[in-house]
């Protein structure tokens, strides 16, 4: 028994070992607004996302990319009333997916992705006609997101969705509770790539 758990760890060693994994920053735009039947009107709003990623491939073609984001959600709503307000919320989030890279080019490296997040909420506020509400209170943000990205060299850039599957909003100072709105976002993000090595396919 103890020579197989001997064995096995040898293994795991060989296979992080040989992993490689690759490590970048990236940064780039939101464009976010809300799904759900409370968002009638919503139109997007613009916001920032930045952060860190690894990636860990299992094979030549499959990888699990964990990042850590800064990411900028809500939305601009123009109510019947004719009133506008701008909601932002900012959120630390966590996606976790699955990259399956697509043969290109030696040059070239082409991926599709797909998996989850989980977004930490950090801080809400509502504009209203120019007046500021910062008593707004979140949910934890968590759905999927799928995507695809291109790098050649160091330099990467991406293309992702995602879709929140819970409430944004536990309460609004201006529209109430219950609310079901939920965060949808397509992002754009440049990145720079370092490890890995090589910078050939990741």
């Amino acid at each position: 028994m103890r020579s197989l758990l001997l064995l096995a760890a040898v293994l795991g060693l060989a296979a992080s070992a040989s992993a490689q994994p690759t490590f970048g920053l990236k940064g780039g735009l939101n464009v976010a607004n809300f799904g759900g039947e409370d968002a009638v009107n919503s139109e997007a709003r613009l916001g920032v996302v930045a952060g860190a990623f690894a990636r860990v491939p299992f094979t030549p073609l499959l990888a699990l990319q964990v990042e850590g984001l800064y990411s900028q959600k809500g939305e601009e709503y123009l109510n019947t009333g004719g009133f506008t307000e701008s909601t932002r919320l900012d959120y630390l989030e966590v996606p976790a997916t699955l990259r399956l890279s697509v043969p290109a080019s030696p040059a070239l490296d082409l991926g599709v992705s797909a998996g989850g997040y989980v977004g930490v909420p950090l801080n809400g506020r509502v504009e209203v006609d120019g007046v500021i509400e910062d008593d707004l209170d979140l949910n934890t943000d968590y759905g999927f997101v799928v995507g695809a990205d291109l790098g050649s060299g160091p330099f990467t850039i991406d293309a992702r969705y995602s879709q929140g599957l819970t409430e944004a909003i536990d309460f609004d100072p201006v529209l109430g509770s219950n609310l079901d709105k939920k965060n949808q976002v397509i992002s754009l993000t440049f990145g720079y790539r370092f490890g890995g090595g090589g910078y050939g396919r990741y």
